[in-house]
This record gives structure tokens, C-alpha cells and sequence, in this order.
């Protein structure tokens, strides 16, 4: 693999490995590109700033905003963070690594929007995350309506989250299998060895 700083562009060698393409074709848009034997990544550390999402009059409200998102080795600590569709985010990493292992996010202030006049589909949502081995701490959420809100979502394996804070402004009751339903701590189907305290 070579980087040009000028162009901004990145040139592969096949070296015959099966799971290529064939020599000669173009690496589809958006196709994965993996390093073998990766060295371990520095620490990005995001820390102590203020982020405001909330949406100018006439913005489009279906936009898909984060406040916070890396694919990388993260501590994102002391934040004050409002007004995102979602808080804190970390990517579903492409197999076979996961680059945002050993992410910590803790002493973060996060509220959501308000949902009450929902006008698209998708959660607003805390922290929502796909690192493996990650640390979620001493976070407090607050969500201004429980429609359609999640505080916590992990999907990752290893997760430790605890001593969060998670307050509801204006609680509503929606059955479980409600369009509107919302969730304090969400352990995704594909998580596993989550610890919750």
C-alpha cells in the first residue's frame, strides 16, 4: 500500500490472495481494504468541549446527525453534547479488525432531542456503539421525551457500563412491542460478555 500526501490518494498491489479481486479490476466504491498484522492504534482523545446539534429553523430533521463519532481507539471524556440524533457513536468496524477496541467513554453531559414531534423513524440515541471491549461510564443522559429513545446501545462483545445517569424530562409508557418504545440500556443481539452495573 502507497500514500501520496499531495494527491491525497492511495494505491493497492494485489498479491494474489483468493479473496481479492482479480488483478487488474477496480476496488469496488466503499469496498473494505484491510491491513494484515495491524500495529495498535494510538489513543484518540476527545475531551472537554462543547457540541451543540440542535437543528437551525427549516433544517432538514430526517438528517442523521452525531455529535461524537470515530472508528478509532477513543477516550471521549467530559463532553458537553446537545441536541445530536445521536451522542456518541462508534462504527460497526469491518471484519476481521476492530479498530475502536478499548473505547471509554465516561463523564460525558448528553441530551437528546426532543421526539415529541417526531419526523423520522430512526432513535435518538446516547451512546450507541459497535467497539468491542469498551468501558461506558459515569455518563449522564438526559432524554427529554421517551418516545422512541434509547440511552445505552451496545452491540459489541465485552462491554462494561456502569454508573451511568439516565433521566427522563417526560416519561410516557408504550408497550414493548410499540413503534414509540424507548430503552434505558440496550444489549444487542449480537453482543455478548456485557456487564451492566
Amino acid at each position: 500500500v502507497g500514500y501520496d500526501a499531495e494527491t491525497r490518494s492511495v494505491s493497492f498491489v494485489n498479491n494474489g490472495d483468493p479473496a481479492n479481486s482479480p488483478d487488474g479490476f477496480l476496488i469496488p466504491r466503499r469496498a473494505d481494504v484491510f491491513l494484515s498484522e495491524p500495529s495498535a492504534r494510538p489513543l484518540s482523545i476527545i475531551s472537554g468541549n462543547i457540541l451543540e446539534g440542535e437543528l437551525p429553523f427549516g433544517a432538514d430533521s430526517q438528517s442523521y446527525s452525531v455529535g461524537v463519532t470515530m472508528n478509532s481507539r477513543a477516550l471521549v471524556a467530559n463532553n458537553r453534547i446537545s441536541g445530536w440524533k445521536v451522542g456518541v457513536m462508534s462504527y460497526r468496524d469491518g471484519q476481521p479488525y476492530h479498530r475502536a477496541t478499548g473505547l471509554i467513554v465516561r463523564d460525558n453531559l448528553i441530551t437528546l432531542r426532543d421526539t415529541t414531534d417526531l419526523s423520522s423513524d430512526a432513535y435518538h440515541i446516547g451512546v450507541r456503539s459497535w467497539a468491542p471491549f469498551q468501558l461506558i461510564e459515569n455518563n449522564t443522559i438526559i432524554v427529554p421525551n421517551s418516545r422512541r429513545a434509547l440511552g445505552i446501545g451496545v452491540y459489541g462483545r465485552g462491554s462494561d457500563i456502569r454508573n451511568n445517569y439516565l433521566y427522563v424530562e417526560n416519561s410516557e409508557d408504550h408497550p414493548y412491542d410499540s413503534y414509540y418504545r424507548s430503552v434505558g440500556i440496550a444489549h444487542g443481539n449480537q453482543s455478548s460478555h456485557t456487564t451492566i452495573s
